[in-house]
């Protein structure tokens, strides 16, 4: 059987890589049809995580320019886990990056020691080629075909002949795995490179990552600090206030006992004196009805009795006492009771009478600083906490809306804000249902 050229080795070598060329897009398009599904699952779930994260990032972008002393309670405690849930997302974000940068890390590496190990396989074949090469020059073709021609033995002949043959053939076969070599190598450092890149691109990710979650982390820790310090100044008020309670329970019950018995005798003197402008009435009547008897003058005419007084008015419906924002509400507040709500606005903000009535109270009072009670009847009474100033002074009767003192922060307080609490028979309730 004759011997295969070179050219015959390549072009059989050929036919399976070209056979597996034209089957390769057939290949990529089942496998993509079979996918499908998986992928559009894929896409869903990464929409509905970025929806997600859009919807934490604005929430926690929101809580991040949230003012603190403004802020209400459950709002603090809402920026607060919207914060964590966005620290957590970002830490999250991170640990992908850094776990998606060590595997470009390891494959950079790989890259690199597969072109390393092809560099010194195209060095190997350059090698044996130049010793080819050498021993060509040294031992000219020329001089291999005159011993080939010179030969008396055929036999010799032939063989030195096929010796010729895969000499050759073998110097073609170096000179093609050197041409893939370089070609491979190509391929392996434009692949080295993508990778290095994609590594630079993470570790860029990487670290705007870092200035991402340290700057959530700073948010986070803004208003947890000013949660805390919400906490720990409401406490310390509502303790001061809870010691007072008792006393200012008793306060109140003797302010309005005293009110009400300072009604009770003006209406019993009213009634008095109402009796004896009748009885006069009456006797000046009967001194007529004798002058008329007497052939007297006219009679005068009888004067009505007078209405009673209207009963107090409502203790329901209160106007808000001041403006600004309610910054806590009643009831228990982190362990403690808190017996009204918090208004907060700036210092010197107007502090309005919520209803008509009587201040039985315009003076400090430990834990509630500059304090104003108002009786309103039937036992109804509001208080206003922590006043810089005084506008009414006790037993002032005041109206529905009349400035009474302004906005501060005497006493046990929590910053500039009005206490305001509204009590029946001297018990808290919660002031939203009057107002």
């Amino acid at each position: 059987m004759p011997s295969s050229t070179p050219s015959s080795h390549r072009a059989r070598s050929l036919r399976p890589r070209r056979a597996l060329a034209r089957l390769a897009p057939i290949v990529a398009v089942a496998a993509l049809f079979s996918t499908l599904p998986a992928l559009a699952q894929t896409d869903e779930i990464d929409r509905a995580k970025q929806e997600r994260e859009a919807t934490r990032a604005e929430a926690a972008a929101l809580a991040a320019d949230l003012d603190p002393l403004l802020a209400r309670d459950a709002e603090l405690e809402a920026a607060v886990e919207s914060l964590e849930l966005h620290v957590a997302t970002q830490q999250a974000k991170l640990d992908a990056i850094q776990q998606s940068l060590a595997v470009s890390r390891a494959e950079a590496d790989v890259a690199a020691e597969r072109v390393v190990a092809m560099q010194l396989e195209i060095g190997r074949i350059r090698a044996a080629l130049m010793a080819r090469a050498v021993e060509a020059y040294v031992s000219p073709d020329s001089q291999r075909v005159d011993v080939i021609l010179t030969s008396d033995d055929v036999t010799v002949a032939a063989h030195k002949r096929a010796l010729l043959d895969t000499i050759s053939t073998n110097e073609a076969d170096l000179i093609d795995q050197l041409r893939a070599a370089e070609d491979q190598l190509a391929d392996l450092a434009a692949e080295a490179d993508a990778t290095v890149a994609r590594v630079r691109e993470e570790e860029a990710g990487e670290a705007d990552q870092l200035v991402a979650l340290e700057q959530a982390l700073a948010d986070e820790r803004r208003v947890r600090v000013a949660l805390e310090a919400r906490i720990a100044t409401l406490e310390a008020e509502i303790d001061a206030l809870e010691a007072e309670e008792e006393a200012i329970t008793g306060l109140i019950t003797g302010l309005i006992a005293d009110e009400e018995a300072r009604v009770a005798a003006e209406a019993e003197a009213r009634r008095r004196a109402e009796e004896q402008r009748r009885l006069a009435e009456q006797a000046e009547r009967n001194r007529g009805g004798d002058d008329e008897r007497n052939g007297g003058g006219d009679a005068e005419p009888e004067v009505p009795t007078p209405e009673p007084l209207p009963p107090p008015e409502s203790s329901g419906g209160l106007t808000w006492p001041t403006s600004g924002v309610v910054t806590s509400g009643f009831g228990p507040r982190w362990g403690r009771m808190h017996n009204g709500i918090d208004i907060a606005a700036g210092a010197g903000t107007p502090i309005y009478a919520a209803q008509a009535g009587t201040v039985v109270q315009a003076a400090p009072y430990g834990g509630y600083g500059n304090m104003i009670v108002i009786d309103h009847g039937s036992g109804f009474t509001t208080v206003y906490a922590h006043l810089s100033e005084f506008h009414v002074s006790a037993g002032t009767s005041v109206g529905r809306g009349s400035q009474i003192g302004a906005m501060g922060c005497t006493g046990s307080c929590t910053g500039t804000h009005l206490h305001f609490e509204t009590r029946v028979n001297g018990i808290p309730q919660d002031p939203m249902l009057y107002l």
